[in-house]
């Protein structure tokens, strides 16, 4: 039947992408139809796990899609098409599901026989989202899925109705202000930790034994570990210690 042929395409889909994760893979780009699929969802689940990015095409159907046949998946990006004019193209799927559109009319690619020629087609504007969030994670490495996903999402240009709606999503990418706010990010992001000690004299004599409390020193993450050195050829570790 169409159902389980589909479910079988689903299937090859997600193993290509649980690949990519295992290879270390920052970005994937799916240029296929499919972005309904709980399978797919489970295969980007696992690649955003291993600190990967899934980028889906929305469909040339032209239809519209509501959150019942198409929900809103939050572990991948669905990219929508737009033209020239900033306008949805007309045989791009719309609906709550799409997070942003791309550029996808006469788009200059490759032919079979060798020669250029120019295309239509979500399965253009997918990769380029795609291209962007490469160029991200380029910038840095470090970077979380979910953390691309914040600056492709906040640099975007508005379309249609004011803020996120289901024809353009939260709008169209903008590839040099993605690029900019990454780097804004990528130096206000990380900050080095601020250590703060506080010592304690428990004896009035020597040989003194001082406590020394780093329990007040800070970090914009989590801090994972606390390192001692005393100057005199020994060291300790954790966040109250006593020398």
């Amino acid at each position: 039947s169409s159902s389980s042929a589909a479910s079988d395409v689903y299937k090859r889909q997600a193993k290509g992408i649980k690949w990519c994760a295992d290879q270390g893979a920052k970005v994937a780009n799916l240029s296929y139809e499919g972005a309904s699929s709980s399978t797919i969802d489970d295969a980007a689940t696992y690649l955003s796990e291993h600190g990967g990015l899934l980028f889906m095409a929305a469909g040339n159907a032209g239809s519209f899609y509501d959150a019942a046949s198409y929900p809103d998946w939050d572990s991948f990006i669905i990219v929508g098409s737009t033209g020239k004019l900033d306008t949805r193209s007309g045989f791009s799927n719309y609906g709550p599901f799409i997070d942003l559109v791309a550029p996808g009319e006469r788009i200059l690619s490759t032919s079979l026989d060798g020669n250029y020629t120019y295309r239509n087609g979500t399965s253009f504007s997918s990769p380029m989202a795609a291209g962007v969030g490469a160029m991200i994670f380029g910038l840095n490495p470090h970077f979380t899925p979910d953390e691309v996903k914040n600056i492709l999402f906040g640099s975007v240009v508005d379309l249609g109705d004011p803020g996120e709606d289901d024809v353009y999503g939260k709008g169209r990418l903008d590839a040099q202000k993605a690029v900019d706010m990454a780097l804004e990010y990528r130096e206000t992001a990380y900050q080095s930790p601020v250590p703060v000690a506080s010592v304690t004299y428990f004896n009035a004599y020597a040989p003194r034994v001082v406590g020394f409390d780093a329990s007040a020193s800070t970090d914009d993450g989590t801090i994972v570990s606390y390192q001692w050195n005393f100057g005199d050829g020994s060291s300790g570790e954790g966040m109250v210690v006593e020398h």
